[in-house]
């Protein structure tokens, strides 16, 4: 069963159209899928930093392609 949890600075498919480099989560939605990770385990932050998600939870593990 899978535990992972991803969390995105993205904007949801109701907001997206305010994400200019990446109108689209279609490429977001074909990881997801080939990883076999439950799509109700996709947050996102809508361009608020993630640490204001994370904070108070019991997250183990961050891993993150962002350098800030």
């Amino acid at each position: 069963m899978c535990r992972c949890l991803v969390l995105t600075s993205r904007y949801d498919e109701l907001h997206e159209h305010k994400y200019e480099p990446n109108p689209s989560n279609k490429d977001l939605w074909e990881v997801i899928d080939d990883l076999n990770i439950p799509r109700w385990r996709v947050r996102f932050t809508a361009r608020t930093p993630k640490a204001h998600y994370l904070n108070g939870t019991h997250v183990a593990c961050h891993v993150d392609d962002d350098t800030e």
